[in-house]
Formats: C-alpha cells, structure tokens, sequence
C-alpha cells in the first residue's frame, strides 16, 4: 500500500514572506482534497491486489489439475498400448477368444477413457488462458493506478514546492505579451548600422524560444510572435530561407510585413526564394546597402528603405512607379542614381494613397516631384542636410491643396544657410499646420524668422511663416542651447496676444511645447515656458 505523509512543513517550506492566513487555509484545503483523493485510491490499489491474488491461487489450482490430467492420459495410453500388444499375441488362440473380446473392450473404454481425459485437458487449457488474460487485465489496471498515484503525489509535492514561487504559475498568456513585448522591434533602422549586430538584434524570438522548452513551446505557438520576419542576405545566392519558412510555418505564411537586410546584391530577388512572399507583402523594410529586386508587389502600403552612406538604391523609381498604387509611407536614405536608365522616364504616376515621406531635400526637388504628383500628402519629414541649389518648390505646391493638406512636418538638423535657402521657403508655403519637430542646428533660424515676423511685421521681412498660426505642437529635438530662442518666441507670442483686439488669439492654438534629448535647456527657461504649456 502506498501513502504519502504530508505535514505543515512540507506545506508551507519557510520563506522570507509568510503567506496569509486565507493563502494558507487555502492551499490547506486544496492539499487535503488531493490527499483524500490519495487515500481512495490506496484502497482501490488495495481491492485490486486482493483480486489478483485471488486470481494466481485459482491459476495455481487450474495447472494442478492440468498435470494430473496429463499424467492419468499418460498412464491410459501406456495400458492401452501393453493390451494391444497382449492382443496381438493371443489373437490367434481360440481358446483365448473370449479374453480377447473382453481385452477389446478394455481397449475401447480406455480409448473412451482417453477422449474423456484430452477433452477435459482442452476445457483445463481453456480455462487457464481465460484466467491469464484475466489477470493481464488486472494487472494494467494495477500499473495504470500505481501511476496514477504517482502523478497524484508529484503533483501535490510540486505545488508544496512551489507554494511560495507565483512565477512559476504564470499563465501562458501572460508570458506571450511579456515576449511580445521583448521581442518586437520597430519597423525602422537600427541607430547604428552594423552588419555583425544586426541578426542578435533581430533574432530575438528565435533566443527566446531556445532558453527551455516551456518557453519554446509559448513562443512557437505565438503566431504573433512571428508576424515581423526579417531576413539576412548576404549575397545574391545565399539568403536565410531557413529562418523565413520558419516564420511562414508558425504564422501559417500570413504576415504582411518584411525586412530585408542586405550587403551589396547585384541580381533581383528572384534567386532568393521570396517571390512568392511579395504578392501579399503590405509593408517592405530594406536596411543597409544596396538590393534589386523587380517582384510586383500590389498589397505594398509602406515602404522604408535606409541605405549606407556612399551607396544607390536602384530603380527606386522605376520601383514605385510600378507599386505604389497603395502606398501610404515611403521612407528612404540614400541616393538616386540620376544616370540610371528609367523605364517610366517622362510619366508621372498619381499616388493617391500617399500620405506620408521622409526624404532628403534635394531628392523630393530633383527626382521624386518629377515623377509623381501626391495630392493627399499629410506629413513630410526631411532627412539630410542636402538642399539643392536655388530650390523651387511651385511644382510641388502646385500638385494640388498640399499647402492646406499637409499638417505635420518634421526638419532634420541642418546648416542656417540651407534653412533659409531650402526649408523656409517650403514652410511659409503652408496654411494648415499642425506639428512641426526641429532638430539641432535648424531650431534656431526657423525660431528666429517667426519671431522676427512677430515682432517688425510681415511687411519688413521676405518670410512670415504664417504656418505658426495654426500650429498646436512645437517639437524640439537635439537641441544644444540654452533655449533662449525658444523663450523669446513665447514672449513674443504674449505680446502679440496683447496687441490683439480679437478674442481669438493666434497663440490659443499652440497647445504644447515639447523637448526631447535637450540637456542644455536651463531650468529657468522651462519653468516660465511650463507656466503656459505645461509637459502633460
């Protein structure tokens, strides 16, 4: 009989934090549950050891009577043999016929005798190969409760075990958003590009699922999990199909989002085994360097393409030319080779859907306005310093209502020059914006121009930027000043305010002022700008 003795120190092991007394009353009742469940099945273990038993004894008994029957059938057929040969000695004597009849009769009820014993022999054998198949059956039964029990007392020692360790009993779910959010990664470029950091930086869910095999069997039944893939290729005949088929068999091959990071390759995407990926991709990540591809991609809303320094993307244009009918976010650093040979040289496609860009300067003036018209642009963000010489910016305003649609732009750090040259001229074209985030060495002139159209009149200055009007958010981004200029606005805003006969102020409709990665603003300059745009 087995039993198992359990006491409070086995239930409550000692521990830094002791439980309550409802956690404790708790898990005493639970235990004791499980153990009266023990004990009924102690007895059934005991009933059905006592049957077997039962069992063997009769089995015992059947093979005794087996062996006696098989020594009588011996000893009758040795008889029948010693009077068949006596038969046969005195057959030939007349005076022996009447012994010989009666030895023949003999003969016949010992051959009676004979049948009688094998068929008594054959029911004995029946029997015992019944009893056998009996006692088979109870013995599986027998195992199958012995293990049983030992579940039953594994589980009860594990959850004694494991009483003071909650972490333990987390619910799948859980772990699979705690993964999520480990493992996802934006859909953008790294910070710093480098080839050999790149695949740890992706291959998170792969990490995860190799610590153990709770984990690998969470994370591989996440499709979730799986829904970014990104693949490393290398050259133009090695690319990680293993690890894209693995993203297409725990995702069933429905994900819609694609990175590729790619050294230099020279022939399309085709001899990489992701043509049929293509069709249904809805947005498209390249990293690193330069990648053909000529895959039509028809589902392809977003597009993000960040090239090293130095090197071309080619038939970009040729690229969105022939996709972009969807296409609601293009985002590209690098260059456009202006020799390369276009098919669509001369056409310019409608982007309909095309909402927001991020791009250098120099390349939306001289390659992009040229090729595409995109009458429903809302946000523009410019990327590089590159202004191109004496840029016009009629054929881009002159698309559509861009200077009513556009309501967010967002200005990377650039020299005053190409500021004032490129990017003001570009802003004072605006009547409808929103959100305007500056970075670096180009917050101060674009401040400065506003401020001096406040302060000495539109009339006296080339540029008012009356975009400020409607604005409601000024992001300032990497900012290494002291944040004067950002003060003297604000005052200049409550002066403008002051000198307003209308109830309506311009200055109502800035709502935030927010810095980000500015260690130099003074703690003067943020206590008085708090005062009228408090950092919610």
């Amino acid at each position: 009989m087995l039993s198992i003795q359990l006491d409070d120190a086995d239930l409550f092991p000692r521990s830094n934090r002791h439980p309550t007394l409802a956690e404790e009353a708790a898990a005493k009742q639970i235990l004791a549950e499980e153990e009266e469940d023990l004990v009924h099945l102690n007895r059934a273990i005991e009933k059905k050891q006592k049957s077997l038993d039962r069992a063997q004894e009769d089995v015992s008994i059947l093979k005794e009577s087996i062996l006696k029957a098989k020594t009588e059938q011996a000893a009758a057929v040795q008889l029948r043999d010693h009077l068949r040969n006596g038969l046969e000695v005195i057959e030939g004597l007349d005076a022996l016929e009447a012994v010989s009849r009666v030895i023949t009769t003999q003969i016949e009820n010992t051959d009676w005798l004979i049948r009688q014993e094998t068929e008594a022999l054959a029911i004995a054998r029946t029997n015992f190969q019944g009893s056998l198949f009996v006692e088979q059956i109870r013995k599986q039964a027998l195992d199958s409760a012995i293990v049983q029990h030992k579940k039953l007392s594994a589980s009860i020692r594990l959850k004694k075990k494991n009483f003071r360790r909650p972490i333990l009993r987390l619910p799948p779910e859980v772990w699979n958003n705690i993964f999520r959010e480990t493992a996802y990664q934006p859909l953008c470029a790294p910070t710093y590009k480098r080839w050999r950091d790149i695949p740890k930086t992706w291959r998170q869910p792969f990490i995860l699922s190799a610590v153990c095999h709770q984990w690998r069997l969470i994370c591989r039944a996440d499709p979730r999990l799986w829904k970014d893939p990104v693949i490393i290729i290398e050259d133009s005949n090695k690319a990680a199909l293993s690890d894209l088929l693995t993203h297409c068999v725990l995702t069933a091959g429905h994900f819609n989002t694609l990175t590729i990071v790619a050294q230099e390759v020279e022939s399309p995407l085709r001899d990489c085994g992701l043509c049929e990926q293509f069709s249904r991709i809805k947005s498209l990540n390249i990293l690193i360097a330069a990648l053909k591809f000529d895959n039509t991609m028809p589902a392809l809303e977003e597009l993000i393409i960040d090239m090293e320094d130095g090197y071309y993307f080619p038939d970009l244009i040729a690229t969105i030319h022939q996709n972009g009918t969807n296409l609601r976010k293009l985002y590209f650093v690098g260059g456009i080779d202006s020799e390369e040979e276009n098919p669509f040289a001369g056409t310019r496609t409608r982007l309909e859907n095309l909402q927001e860009i991020t791009m250098s300067c120099h390349n939306l003036l001289e390659y992009f306005l040229s090729n595409f018209v995109c009458p429903s642009l809302q946000k523009i963000s410019f990327t590089t310093s590159v202004v191109p010489d004496e840029p016009d910016w009629n054929p881009f305003f002159d698309q559509g209502n861009l200077a009513l649609t556009i309501k967010e732009v967002d200005i990377c750090s650039m020299d005053h020059e190409d500021v004032y040259e490129g990017i003001i001229p570009f802003l004072d074209r605006l009547q409808k914006l929103k959100t305007l985030t500056v970075h670096g060495n180009s917050v101060v002139p674009i401040i400065e121009t506003r401020i001096s159209a406040m302060t000495d009149g539109p009339d006296d200055e080339e540029y008012s930027l009356l975009c400020f009007l409607t604005l409601e958010m000024l992001i300032i981004k990497s900012y290494t000043g002291t944040g004067e200029v950002i003060l003297e606005y604000v005052e200049a805003l409550q002066g403008l305010q002051r000198d307003d006969s209308n109830q309506d102020s311009v200055q109502d409709c800035l709502k935030a002022i927010v810095f980000e990665d500015c260690p130099d603003i003074t703690q003067d300059v943020k206590s008085r700008i708090e005062v009228l745009y408090p950092d919610d």
